[in-house]
């Protein structure tokens, strides 16, 4: 894996959901075999996940393009004060 791949908001994703479910996965694993251990690693793992949430690509964007936002160019969505005044 090349480091642009991992830059991209794409990879991005796909390692917060896979964390995400093998965290789920393995927490379920846990209680079926009954080993506190691998219970904590599923729930380590979902932690990971968490915070992957509010990881940032390389060049300081974010992972939310504002385009995205259901307001972007739209006239008659509320605009914050403009302070230059």
């Amino acid at each position: 894996m090349t480091d642009t791949q991992l830059r991209s908001p794409g990879m991005l994703n796909v390692l917060k959901i896979a964390a995400a479910l093998v965290g789920i996965a393995m927490f379920g694993v846990g209680i079926r075999i009954e080993s506190n251990t691998v219970r904590w690693v599923g729930i380590a793992c979902v932690g990971v996940a968490w915070l992957l949430r509010f990881a940032r690509r390389q060049d300081g964007t974010g992972a939310v393009d504002a385009s995205a936002s259901p307001s972007a160019g739209d006239p008659g969505a509320p605009q914050p004060p403009d302070d230059t005044k």
